[in-house]
């Protein structure tokens, strides 16, 4: 799935466990526009984490997110 709104605003992390929450908008793989809405979530989450102080890179995850679906 892809969560198609994502954000800080929208994981929860509670007992060493992260939770996506706020799944109204989420879509499935296949739909027409999920690529597009996956890829404005990876750039809005990696600025939010890149201000933040922590090293990430698009493309990487991006590149995992791809093999893992295989």
């Amino acid at each position: 799935m892809v969560h198609a709104d994502l954000s800080e605003y929208n994981m929860i992390f509670y007992k060493k466990k992260l939770y996506f929450i706020d799944m109204g908008q989420s879509l499935g793989t296949k739909t027409k526009n999920a690529k597009k809405f996956l890829d404005r979530d990876i750039k809005i989450i990696t600025k939010f984490f890149r201000h933040n102080g922590l090293k990430v890179d698009e493309k990487q995850i991006k590149q995992e997110i791809k093999e893992a679906s295989l």
